[in-house]
């Protein structure tokens, strides 16, 4: 083995004068074990007063030696440290030389054999992490013993897969294992080592670590509601870096607001960490966080995480009731200081039902609206709007005379069955609209019949929440009245077994109309809410789930594009059918309030009437007893 000689330190002591010991020399070791530092040490004793020293010092090779220094007056000591290679007997030898006056006067030297015994075997755990990258954790046992076999068996994260134990160099062993970590940050294991010798177990060694995935991984609720504050929580593995080291976090939030763009963590003994943030979701459909590590301009980026931003929780009935019927009678004093325009019928009938609803059947005011409905009937006394129009924008206008299914069964119609049932109109007036209905042209389509737009004879694209529309009020004629009317029967039926045309299961919307430019598109909130009330006549069972899947998402998540007042037109239309959930619902107020707020360049009588009779309905329906 290899030899090293210190350099040495003259040492100058104090004046000659007789000594009477003489100098003696020692060597001291302490235990040798391989891998691990020991210390020799030489000493010159009873050295003569103005005599200089030096003691250099050889030993097991990578021994190395500080300078030779006084200890105490006439001791002289040269310290070294030794990490022996392998184990076995070492002579560790050292020669001492003293000086007068710069020549040499005597010389000691003595020797000292020792032995460096085995390292104790040693059982370590490494690993290799990624986030979302199978690496590698393995656990290793050093300086096995001559003759010994090994098992390493580790225990650790779910799932990990380990092989099996095997030599990598003399008397190191290793168990490799594979595991896919899904988040980044900590994970514990613990390995244990077995040592067999003769077929008998001579030991065994335990140990356990935190190993680290490198990453960073967002942990986000899995039910978040608009505008309630949530916790996002971020872990962070960072086995590239020294613990203490300090990394940022980019959150990456969208959807919500309140967190920083950075958060700093600094890295614990297990080189992890760990950050929140505070943020309050927005009405948008999806709260997505996609964070970033960073290590100085080194980017690791994260897995994003999505999450559905629901509604608020729901309000007190109590509170829900105020503000529908706040709401409601403010739209209902807008709609009083303004006229009705183009479409008189529309708001004269929705106003004759809202006049009904609070001054009763026999009030002077609604006998007043009864006659002006009837005094605005087209010609073959249905319901149309006070202009021409083209209502396809296909270059085909339509005379004012024209009657409009959708004005007769939807927006006429209501008040003038509720005026037969309180005798304000005649079986006459009644019948004349039925028939009106029962002789505008039908269109065939899957599974049924189509009523035409218009009585115009051009307008025959299907339009379903028209067609299901007036299928719905001439059920509801039929179901009042008790009439025998030919083909009314057949018509509604017909209706009814085409009311799935257009609908789409998936997103819960029907199409506006089987043009091919509307095809596989849904339509907008408010005639959504109008086909809905309609099949919720035709077919019940249907209606019913068809509607609860429409006001299950809060307006920020429909299928369809829209301002906030049109999700407040459509949502409050059928908010009355499901009174423990949207009647309480603080998005379905929320879009409902925002119609009083539409410009008064786009604010109609009609718009102002809807409202107002679509959330007395919801009040009464679900707060006040009322059957609607």
């Amino acid at each position: 083995m290899g030899i090293l000689i210190a350099s040495a330190l003259v040492i100058i002591g104090v004046p000659y004068q007789a000594q009477a010991a003489s100098p003696t020399l020692s060597i001291s070791v302490s235990a040798l074990q391989v891998g691990s530092r020991g210390t020799i040490t030489a000493t010159l004793r009873h050295i003569p007063s103005g005599h200089s020293a030096t003691i250099a010092v050889t030993g097991p090779a990578g021994t190395t030696c500080a300078n030779t220094r006084w200890a105490s007056p006439g001791v002289a000591v040269t310290s070294c440290t030794v990490v022996p290679r392998l184990a076995g007997g070492y002579t560790v030898s050292a020669k001492a030389t003293r000086f007068y006056s710069g020549r040499v006067v005597g010389t000691q030297t003595t020797s000292l054999r020792v032995t460096a015994k085995p390292a104790p075997p040693v059982l370590t755990i490494a690993s290799s992490l990624k986030v979302n990258t199978t690496g590698t954790i393995t656990a290793t046992l050093k300086n096995v013993p001559a003759g010994q076999s090994v098992r390493i068996v580790p225990s650790g994260p779910s799932p990990m897969s380990c092989g099996t134990t095997k030599w990598v160099a003399t008397g190191v062993a290793r168990t490799t294992c594979t595991f896919l970590p899904r988040g980044a940050g900590g994970y514990p294991v613990t390995a244990v080592a077995t040592r067999y010798y003769g077929g008998r177990a001579v030991g065994t060694h335990t140990t356990s670590s935190r190993v680290a995935a490198l990453g960073v991984t967002a942990v986000v609720p899995t039910v978040v509601r608009r505008g309630e504050a949530t916790t996002l929580r971020f872990t962070v593995g960072g086995p590239l870096w020294s613990p203490g080291a300090v990394l940022r976090i980019a959150p990456g939030v969208a959807g919500a607001v309140g967190c920083p763009a950075e958060l700093l963590v600094r890295l614990s003994p297990d080189r992890t960490a760990s950050a929140s943030c505070r943020v309050t979701p927005q009405p948008a459909r999806r709260l997505t966080v996609a964070p970033d590590l960073w290590a100085g301009k080194n980017r690791i980026p994260g897995m994003s995480v999505t999450v559905k931003i629901t509604d608020a929780p729901l309000l007190e009935a109590a509170t829900a009731s105020t503000l529908w019927g706040q709401e409601s009678e403010t739209l209902w004093e807008l709609a009083k200081g303004m006229t009705a325009g183009s479409h008189d019928a529309a708001s004269t009938g929705f106003d004759i039902i809202i006049h009904a609803r609070h001054e009763g059947w026999d009030s002077p005011t609604v006998a007043e609206l009864v006659q002006h409905l009837l005094d605005v009937r087209k010609p073959d006394g249905g319901w149309g709007i006070e202009n021409a129009w083209d209502a396809f924008g296909d270059g085909t206008t339509n005379p004012e005379s024209t009657t409009y299914t959708v004005s007769t069964a939807g927006h006429a119609g209501p008040a003038l069955l509720g005026a037969w049932q309180n005798k304000l109109v005649t079986d006459e007036d009644l019948r004349l609209a039925v028939d009106s209905l029962l002789n505008t042209p039908r269109v065939n389509v899957p599974g049924g019949i189509c009523v035409a737009y218009s009585n115009s004879g051009k307008d025959l694209p299907c339009v379903p929440n028209v067609n299901l529309g007036a299928g719905a009020w001439l059920k509801q004629v039929r179901e009042v009245t008790g009439w025998s009317i030919p083909l009314l029967d057949d018509v509604v039926a017909q209706i009814t077994a085409a009311d799935r045309y257009l609908f789409n299961p998936t997103t819960g919307y029907w199409g506006y109309s089987d043009l091919p430019s509307q095809l596989g598109k849904p339509q907008d909130a408010p005639h959504q809410g109008y086909t809905l009330q309609s099949v919720l006549v035709l077919e019940p069972e249907f209606g019913k789930s068809a509607t609860l899947q429409f006001l299950s998402n809060p307006w920020w998540d429909q299928p369809t594009g829209g301002t906030l007042r049109d999700f407040g037109n459509g949502l409050s239309q059928v908010a009355f059918a499901d009174c423990q959930g949207a009647a309480l619902s603080p998005s379905v107020l929320e879009a409902f309030s925002a119609i009083k707020e539409t410009t008064a360049d786009q604010m109609t009588k009609f718009l102002a009437l809807q409202g107002t009779l679509y959330g007395f309905r919801a009040l009464g329906a679900c707060f006040q007893g009322e059957t609607w």
